[in-house]
């Protein structure tokens, strides 16, 4: 499991952040080089000739750039008739048309690139700041270079997009993500004070029960790692707002980390269900837990690749892999929760011990919806506009995961935990396979 954790670590760091700070190598076809998207918000003041934020490039070859002359920064949004239109037929199009349907082209020559010369025989281009209006809704806008003429051969480009009506805290931010650091730093304040509550209720119930059985030590990790997910983000964002660029590998860290807290979770979940340190007896269908967290291991795992890898950022919808994996995911969810229901209701039949039936039904009653919640999130993915999706499916993840943690924290409480399960030391005079032995 720890060779998995490394090599996915090692595969996702080695693509750069599509931040709101971007660089890297001009990349032409048919003309076209796409550089960047941003999502601006609409404009909120009373002067509708009012901008809205600010797109800044700079460009640098090393080659002789007079035969790329006829460069031209253009610029398109996402209504149908812009860049949705090139991106899904640039191989169809006349150059010509894909310069005309940018939303500058008749500013002419006024995005045009000028080369300079340097010392060292370079060429370089800055462009201080192109300015973004829109008064009807936020939306995205894709940058791009356009030469009809030649091939940009060895250009590297350096480009920034900001918010001009936003604050100093979210002006780095599309709209796609604006809020997310300050619901990051709220939450991170909250899991502080959840670890140390945490923290000291498992080490007194240790010294209570001069044993500390797998599942509290397992949940203990779990929300360890869930801490560090929170709090990998809130320095990303936090920074990312200071520099336009953040801390990638804090991001990606999280990303990864976050699969794996939601796996193990679910792990425990479902041999809770199946009545692990609730009764006496053995497990059964442990390979098939092992089977069905691996596929969403994988599946997860593979979502994530996906987007950092392959997915182009310049496509305007899901892209058909993606859409393929997400649904793929749906199905295993779908799976999982009616598996788990089945599984706590019998257990809950078979329970006659009053105290352990009522656990199964609160166990029931607040994680069969909170189970069924998380692909509620990935159908909302194919429901929520493109500019608000990503802080939507973020916060309600984030608040759906805290509340299913909170509750297995709460009754794993000193106060509580003996009546509810099973976990005291073991008696090293019994024979057979006791519960916390049973993994």
């Amino acid at each position: 499991m720890s060779k998995m954790v490394f090599l996915v670590l090692g595969i996702l760091f080695l693509s750069f952040s599509n931040a709101e700070k971007f660089q890297g190598a001009v990349n032409q076809e048919n003309g076209l080089a796409f550089l960047a998207k941003f999502c601006f918000d609409v404009n909120h003041e009373d002067d509708v000739r009012a901008t809205v934020g600010r797109f800044q490039l700079s460009l640098a070859s090393s080659i002789n750039t007079s035969d790329m002359g006829d460069t031209y920064v253009m610029m398109y949004d996402d209504q149908i008739e812009s860049w949705p239109a090139i991106y899904e037929n640039v191989q169809n199009l006349e150059c010509t048309e894909i310069r005309e349907r940018a939303k500058n082209f008749a500013a002419g020559d006024a995005h045009k690139v000028n080369w300079v010369k340097q010392s060292d025989d370079s060429y370089t281009f800055v462009a201080r700041g192109f300015g973004i209006g829109q008064n009807i809704r936020p939306r995205w806008w894709y940058f791009a270079l356009v030469n009809c003429g030649t091939d940009l051969q060895d250009v590297t480009f350096e480009a920034h997009a900001w918010q001009t009506q936003s604050s100093n805290w979210e002006m780095e931010f599309g709209v796609n993500e604006q809020g997310l650091n300050t619901l990051n730093l709220v939450f991170f304040f909250f899991y502080f004070v959840f670890m140390v509550i945490h923290t000291y209720g498992t080490r007194k119930l240790g010294k209570q029960l001069e044993f500390t059985h797998p599942l509290v030590r397992l949940f203990y990790i779990i929300v360890l790692l869930q801490s560090l997910v929170v709090t990998s983000r809130m320095l990303h964002y936090g920074i990312f707002a200071q520099n336009g660029w953040g801390v990638p590998e804090l991001q990606k860290f999280a990303e990864v980390a976050e699969i794996f807290v939601r796996v193990g979770f679910l792990v425990i979940l479902m041999l809770l269900a199946k009545g692990w340190t609730i009764n006496p007896g053995q497990i059964e269908g442990k390979k098939w837990i092992l089977l069905f967290s691996s596929l969403f291991l994988f599946a997860d795992i593979a979502i994530l690749f996906y987007t950092y890898a392959i997915k182009n950022p310049a496509e305007t919808e899901i892209p058909t892999g993606l859409k393929f994996l997400l649904y793929l995911m749906l199905v295993l969810w779908f799976i999982w929760s009616f598996w788990f229901a089945a599984t706590i209701y019998t257990s809950w039949s078979k329970e006659d011990n009053p105290v352990k039936k009522g656990l199964f039904n609160k166990l029931a009653v607040i994680y069969f919806p909170w189970i069924f919640g998380l692909p509620f999130i990935t159908v909302m993915q194919f429901a929520l506009d493109p500019w608000v999706r990503e802080k939507v499916v973020a916060s309600l993840s984030l608040l759906l995961s805290t509340a299913g943690y909170s509750f297995l924290s709460y009754l794993l409480w000193p106060t509580r935990a003996e009546e509810y399960f099973t976990i005291s030391a073991p008696d090293t005079m019994t024979s057979g396979v006791d519960n916390y032995e049973q993994l």
